[in-house]
């Protein structure tokens, strides 16, 4: 049995998002191996909601005395194994060390969890940071040399990042085979990393749910990164074709009200918002589950949806998604940001009762390769190696 802390930046409230879900199923799951486990957070769950937590919890004060206050937590707590959640949260560039060396206590070995896809968000840079910029040659100049100079800024900014984190972490955990491409991508010299793949959150289904005509949405309300707008404007391309069906979108973020105001431009009379909710009866009513994020470094959401028989529609905009999505076997992939496209392959889901059939049951098979169980063998591997290692040492 090991001592474990984990950190996550927000209060691992599992309607707050599939972030905090997934740490929340990290925490059991390890308890279920029959690990002690701790919780370090810096900010409450912003729905202001009660939280029981399976394990013990702690804030971070938030100023000056972050530092401090983590290395008599450690005194406190004398953990064998940390998990760093926030990919560097602790030791890095925005950690509260620079770098190991600077903690009076070294007797922990550290995991980072690498959540993020940074190849593929350096990939399409240019395309998610385009401006409309009526002058046209103010329009030349900012996404054509000015984004290329950001694109190169935001790169080398990431190697910064992958080279702290492979010179002060014992173990870097990927969620996908394709992570470990990107990783060494960017760090050549990459030699910790392991593939764990998040695990399923909700307990397994007796028998598949009835479908209602529904088109769900779950994520953050953050147009730059998860395409919110995008996925309005595949609705409005398709809503007049279908009026018994619904699009249903919930979370919320920076861009949920200007999202709301698009809606209502476009005339959609069946597109709405439910803001920042346990999506699960979401998730046992929707027939379709769509992503249109530029970059991930999973998809949970999409797991979720799967596991409650929703068949998944997204872009082919990371390569993670290939890990979750069988184009035609269990779901569909849209070629990266063509919306006309992604409406049509909507369409044609929405149309046909037979294939959403044959596709349910596909997407609810494939959920089921990554259960709580799969997943723990995993890291109890990790887990077990390092502790071997430290005892060597």
């Amino acid at each position: 049995m090991a001592n474990i802390l984990i950190y996550n930046i927000n209060e691992p409230y599992v309607h707050q998002g599939g972030m905090e879900r997934v740490t929340d199923s990290l925490i059991r799951m390890l308890q279920q191996l029959g690990h002690r486990v701790n919780v370090l957070c810096r900010y409450h769950n912003r729905m202001q909601a009660p939280y029981r937590c399976p394990c013990d919890i702690y804030y971070l004060p938030g100023n000056k005395d972050d530092a401090d206050y983590y290395e008599n937590l450690l005194d406190k707590l004398h953990p064998d194994i940390v998990i760093d959640q926030d990919e560097g949260g602790i030791i890095g560039a925005h950690g509260f060390f620079r770098n190991r060396t600077r903690l009076r206590h070294h007797q922990p070995r550290y995991i980072a969890v690498q959540h993020s896809s940074a190849n593929s968000a350096l990939r399409h840079y240019k395309h998610f940071k385009h401006k409309h910029i009526p002058n046209a040659l103010l329009s030349m100049l900012y996404n054509g040399p000015f984004l290329s100079m950001k694109q190169h800024i935001a790169k080398r900014r990431k190697q910064r990042d992958y080279a702290l984190l492979n010179l002060n972490y014992d173990s870097i955990v990927t969620l996908s085979p394709s992570a470990v491409t990107d990783f060494l991508s960017l760090c050549p010299h990459g030699d910790k990393l392991s593939v764990i793949s998040n695990c399923t959150h909700y307990p397994p289904l007796a028998e598949a749910p009835t479908k209602k005509n529904m088109v769900l949405f779950v994520g953050r309300m953050e147009n730059l990164s998860k395409g919110v707008d995008k996925l309005i404007r595949i609705w409005a391309r398709t809503e007049c074709d279908f009026p018994d069906w619904e699009l249903h979108l919930l979370g919320d973020g920076p861009d949920l009200e200007g999202n709301k105001a698009m809606a209502e431009q476009l005339g959609l009379e069946r597109c709405f918002f439910h803001g920042c909710c346990d999506p699960e009866s979401y998730y046992r009513d929707a027939a379709i589950i769509c992503l249109t994020s530029y970059y991930e470094g999973f998809g949970m959401v999409l797991l979720e949806g799967m596991q409650y028989g929703c068949i998944p529609v997204a872009f082919d905009s990371y390569p993670a998604v290939h890990d979750l999505i069988s184009h035609m076997r269990n779901g569909l992939l849209v070629p990266a940001f063509d919306e006309k496209a992604y409406a049509r392959s909507l369409a044609s889901l929405m149309n046909r009762d037979s294939l959403r059939r044959v596709l349910q049951q596909a997407s609810l098979r494939k959920a089921s390769q990554f259960s709580p169980e799969q997943t723990g063998e995993l890291w109890q591997k990790l887990i077990s190696g390092l502790l071997s290692t430290r005892q060597v040492s």
